[in-house]
């Protein structure tokens, strides 16, 4: 009878536990929620702004002269952030949204004075310190995608396992920052891209963070690197509240396959603590208030030759519905 008190009031405790993280979360969700007062929460609002264009332009048949009102806000949005924060990557980043849109219109015939007169005033604050920046939409050719696409996926997703057994060597910077580099490519909502990546070389550094985590215990030292993925909570408003979850493993995922192409090993690592040790962590690695750890991603070199889990995988005809 004692036994199944305890198991009764124990999971209650569980719930109320895990509740509570939630709850937390939610709290810090929604004090980072106010746009006024967050340079990341007015460049996501910026961004979302202007992929409406950007999607406007990609479509079979776009309207000339669409979406004149969100265009002008978008601009004037613009204005404001621009003289608040002086931030040069946005200001080429939008107006080489808003340059496509003009010449679209411009080629059938339609001026509009008001986003025409907004954007040269904006051009004018322009240092083209960003030349390298393309906005609008970029045309290409079925062949052009397929052609690229024509690589053995189903060989390189099987050939991918979580590693456990690495030779302890150092990995090179340059393959992770490579790896990186792909991982940018990652699609993201309204193209908001609301990850961060915290990545630890240093062997006493990774232990450190390693130890918070717990499952790589065995074989923690071995590691070469360890990438901390996370997502902001200021790239979404409202009902988005799982939003950066959702992007952030989406990138972590690409991540780990870019890392993969290069021949490294990967495993990653779950992030579901509670509260108080997810705090401790985040101030031991200096993440924001406004950020949200998705997962740990740990690096290290190849044996060549190791044990890896089978984890065999469950067919997806035992969870697909097809209507």
């Amino acid at each position: 009878m004692y036994s199944k008190i305890r198991h009764y009031l124990g999971k209650r405790y569980n719930a109320f536990r895990w509740l509570s993280h939630e709850f937390f979360l939610l709290l810090r969700h929604l004090g980072t929620s106010d746009r006024e007062h967050s340079q990341t929460k007015l460049r996501a609002d910026l961004i979302v702004e202007a992929h409406i264009i950007e999607k406007g332009l990609s479509f079979r048949h776009t309207k000339v002269g669409f979406g004149v009102p969100k265009i002008i806000d978008l601009l004037d949005h613009l204005t404001i952030y621009h003289h608040q924060y002086k931030d040069q990557y946005m200001l080429s980043f939008i107006l080489r949204i808003v340059e496509k849109y003009i010449e679209f219109n411009a080629k059938h015939g339609v001026v509009n004075e008001a986003i025409s007169n907004r954007y040269h005033k904006l051009k004018e604050f322009e240092n083209n310190e960003y030349p390298e920046i393309i906005g609008g939409v970029n045309h290409i050719t079925r062949e052009e995608i397929q052609k690229s696409a024509m690589i053995d996926f189903e060989n390189f997703v099987n050939s991918r396992y979580s590693i456990r057994n690495f030779t302890g060597e150092a990995v090179d910077p340059e393959l992770v920052f490579k790896a990186l580099k792909i991982a940018e490519g990652t699609p993201s909502a309204c193209n908001r891209q609301p990850w961060g990546a915290h990545v630890f070389f240093d062997k006493q550094k990774m232990i450190n963070i390693l130890d918070y985590q717990t499952g790589a215990r065995q074989f923690k030292e071995e590691m070469g690197c360890v990438i901390l993925v996370t997502s902001s909570y200021n790239s979404f408003f409202g009902g988005e509240f799982h939003q950066p979850y959702v992007n952030g493993g989406l990138y972590a995922m690409t991540l780990m396959y870019a890392l993969h192409s290069f021949g490294l090993g990967t495993v990653s690592l779950n992030m579901g603590f509670e509260y108080s040790k997810l705090k401790k962590l985040s101030q031991y690695c200096d993440i924001q208030e406004s950020e949200v750890p998705i997962m740990m991603i740990g690096v290290g070199v190849l044996p060549e030759e190791l044990d890896v889990a089978h984890s065999e995988r469950f067919s997806y005809k035992s969870y697909t519905k097809v209507y």
